[in-house]
């Protein structure tokens, strides 16, 4: 597989696809400043619409707004770029990588794991 550039759109249909079929996977966040985050769990649809990780309301979780994204790609390892070293962990623990940027030039990539 390979990457491919996908419509906004796009981007949040294959993401809704992960939700309904309660796919696992970890997500990370790159800042436009070189901040980074991951974690991992199932992505589903919060209270205020937005979609989650990790606990509810007043709880550590990660919530982000796909249709805020300004750009979205869907593939492989070589997505990755952003992400030091990544190729090999990619193909021993993941299937697939969908990516969004803002337009801050930040990054939520959800890889979703080979054992879900």
């Amino acid at each position: 597989m390979s990457a491919a550039d996908l419509t906004g759109q796009e981007g949040i249909d294959l993401l809704n696809k992960l939700i309904t079929e309660s796919k696992r996977v970890e997500v990370f966040v790159v800042s436009a400043s070189g901040l980074t985050c991951s974690m991992r769990g199932m992505p589903r649809i919060g209270p205020d619409g937005r979609v989650w990780l990790g606990g509810g309301v007043g709880e550590p979780h990660l919530a982000f707004a796909p249709s805020a994204a300004v750009a979205a790609r869907y593939g492989d390892e070589r997505l990755a770029e952003k992400f030091p070293d990544f190729a090999d962990r990619f193909r021993e623990h993941f299937v697939s990588a969908l990516m969004f940027r803002f337009s801050d030039n930040s990054v939520v990539g959800l890889f979703e794991l080979a054992d879900s």
